[in-house]
């Protein structure tokens, strides 16, 4: 993986380097990361700048922003928000992310030593880095297939109402309907 430094003084291009000076044989290549401070992040919001910073930072593998203020960290979220219509899920752990927090779609809070600020804007809030793998894999999988059931049972009910007591040669149609309901899922 190749790292892209974007300083507001230059820009360099440098190689992950591992221990002694050489790069690890164990990093993946191919990959890019970009690393950015807040002076720089405030000509590529720009609004000239903006489309090329978001295909630069949705093409890349990784994006740090480093020294960014509170402002920048929600237009940030706010340009991959709208520019490529994506849900966004944003993480803090102190007053300075309640912004970025409040602009993304999902805002995750960290309760910790900077104090509770971002816990108390955000949607989902933990003690531990570690309990957002359970909150995307167990609770995202249960809240999927509650709306998949939910979406199930609006349609069959809006198609009872419509065609509710009517009679096609004989038999009624809420048969076809239930059989319909049943069937479909499974074909």
């Amino acid at each position: 993986m190749e790292i892209m430094i974007l300083a507001a003084a230059s820009i360099l291009r440098a190689p992950i380097v591992g221990k002694k000076g050489m790069p690890p044989s164990d990093v993946k290549t191919g990959g890019f990361a970009v690393v950015i401070d807040g002076d720089t992040l405030r000509y590529a919001l720009e609004p000239n700048l903006k489309p090329l910073f978001l295909a630069l930072g949705t093409q890349c593998d990784t994006v740090v922003c480093c020294r960014v203020s509170p402002a920048q960290k929600a237009l940030t979220v706010k340009l991959v928000k709208d520019g490529r219509n994506a849900m966004t899920l944003s993480i803090g752990d102190g007053a300075n992310d309640v912004a970025m927090i409040q602009e993304a779609n999902i805002g995750c809070g960290l309760l910790g030593l900077e104090g509770s600020q971002a816990a108390m804007s955000a949607d989902y809030a933990f003690g531990q880095f570690r309990f957002l793998t359970k909150l995307l894999l167990v609770h995202g999988r249960w809240s999927y297939i509650r709306i998949a059931d939910m979406h199930s049972n609006f349609f069959y009910k809006v198609s009872r109402i419509n065609y509710g007591g009517r009679e096609t040669n004989g038999y009624p149609i809420e048969c076809y309907l239930d059989l319909c309901h049943v069937l479909v899922p499974f074909l």
